[in-house]
């Protein structure tokens, strides 16, 4: 039994942290354009992808290379809003799964492809799951570029270094500097969010490999570490200097610094306790408990694993410390912008850093407990692979039925909106200017607080989708509103 129970329990846990992750990439097909997409891609348009990145540096904000990649996916139509989000949780979970091994291989865990699977699977899963507005953060097009896929670089980056480090010990190939640099400068160009974060994540790096990496690590990791800095650092400072930045504030009220402090250093506490009480409790839980029962149930732990529990609660306290100063640094940009709290897509940057942390103190604490037990009795192990097959069912596999529960209303949005598109296309090449269509009967973007194509045809939203179609004006009724008219006509 329990050769049975070690060999389908890793199978076990592996298939229930797949399945939300299909089920989100499933439901991701029906995604369209949603709020902003409407002018970034009427701009790309019109100005073509270089002219539209300069029109956007110049008017809205530094973010090059967001502007750039919407610049390219415009010429690819509304089809590549609804490929998108498989894209990146394909992608997103192979370099994480990828990210694992080369640390499994590093520590010389036993049975590296196993936990690398579980884990990577885990982080993808456990962030995305537990992120405040799914919608906003994988299905929106103009959210998922600048905020979610630079979570792929900076999960890339650590096994990549890892990777240099394990087949280098003591040297720095020239490549890696380049790789490093180039990384760091093209995702520091998405959002001013991420360039935060990531800029304070390699400073903290980079003070931690001085003060403890032993010697052949400290020669690697100070180079890299160093290189990613300078990289950025040039994208924080092409950001920075943005004209649009200026012409975007001019829309809020300046606060001064000290409450720009405060009001960071105050969400910044709040936000795991909110995260944990509210929108991300069981994926919290799961991130914990999964490492913890894997390093728990490990048969030989590495003497240099075998963490006393002084070193414990160095590392507990330590993580939990730098989690902060990462959180508050993806905070703080949007604060100060705005003088408000951040969007709902902004946090996935804080989950990612909350999930990380949970998986680590997990895998601490399992190595912990499991240095400081005798050997599993067969009844042990069996009573906590029952443990976690619940943990599995009421977390991943029961997130997985509530995506699948969207299916028919994200169903109904696509075919609606497709519709619509046709619609509005047929009028404008009638030679019609002045466009009424019909809203929704289920909108993606009313269900994430984003702006909709509205009644009132001066709002920003209305302005872009007519420049985006080709028409004057365009603007939206209610079915019932419109009674019998025709779905789009003067």
């Amino acid at each position: 039994m329990a050769k049975l129970t070690a060999r389908l329990l890793p199978t076990l846990v592996i298939v229930a942290l797949l399945l939300p992750l299909l089920a989100m990439g499933y439901l991701g097909q029906y995604s369209r354009y949603l709020a902003d997409d409407y002018c970034t891609t009427a701009r790309a348009l019109s100005d073509g992808v270089f002219g539209s990145a300069v029109w956007w540096y110049n008017h809205w904000a530094g973010q090059y290379t967001n502007w750039t990649v919407k610049g390219l996916a415009a010429y690819l139509g509304p089809g590549m809003a609804g490929f998108l989000p498989s894209l990146v949780l394909a992608g997103w979970t192979i370099i994480a799964v990828w990210t694992m091994y080369q640390i499994a291989r590093l520590i010389r865990m036993p049975l590296p492809r196993w936990y690398a699977v579980m884990c990577g699977s885990l982080v993808v899963y456990a962030v995305l799951d537990g992120t405040p507005s799914l919608i906003q953060s994988l299905y929106w097009l103009g959210a998922v570029i600048p905020y979610t896929t630079p979570l792929l670089a900076i999960t890339f980056l650590i096994g990549y270094w890892i990777s240099v480090y394990r087949q280098n010990p003591g040297h720095t190939p020239l490549r890696a500097v380049v790789v490093t640099v180039s990384i760091t400068f093209i995702a520091g160009g998405l959002s001013e969010v991420y360039v935060a974060f990531q800029t304070t994540v390699l400073a903290l790096a980079f003070v931690g490999a001085l003060a403890f990496a032993p010697v052949p690590c400290r020669r690697v990791g100070l180079k890299l570490l160093a290189a990613g800095i300078a990289g950025s650092l040039t994208a924080l400072l092409i950001i920075v200097v943005a004209p649009g930045n200026a012409a975007r504030m001019a829309r809020f009220e300046a606060i001064p610094l000290p409450e720009v402090i405060g009001k960071t250093l105050l969400t910044t506490a709040a936000f795991p306790i909110i995260a944990a009480g509210r929108f991300s409790t069981i994926p919290l839980i799961v991130a914990v408990l999964v490492p913890l029962f894997i390093c728990y149930q490990v048969e030989a732990v590495p003497a240099h694993l075998r963490l006393p529990l002084v070193t414990v609660k160095k590392l507990l306290v330590l993580s939990a410390l730098t989690a902060f100063i990462l959180i508050a640094a993806c905070l703080a940009p949007p604060i100060q912008g705005t003088g408000n709290p951040p969007a709902a897509r902004v946090y996935i940057l804080p989950q990612f850093i909350l999930i990380g942390t949970a998986i680590f103190w997990g895998a601490v604490m399992g190595l912990s407990a499991r240095h400081s037990q005798s050997r599993l009795t067969p009844g042990a192990r069996l009573i906590t692979s029952a443990i976690m097959v619940v943990i599995l069912l009421v977390g991943p596999i029961a997130s997985a039925s509530q995506v699948l529960v969207d299916v028919p209303d994200f169903r109904t949005y696509a075919n609606e909106w497709d519709t619509r598109d046709r619609e509005i296309r047929a009028a404008v090449e009638r030679g019609e200017r002045n466009i009424v269509t019909h809203m929704l009967t289920v909108d993606l973007g009313r269900r994430a607080a984003l702006d909709i194509i509205a009644p009132d045809g001066e709002k920003s939203i209305n302005t872009c989708a007519a420049d985006y179609y080709g028409a004057d004006t365009l603007t939206a009724r209610t079915r019932l509103q419109m009674g019998t008219k025709s779905p789009a006509s003067r």
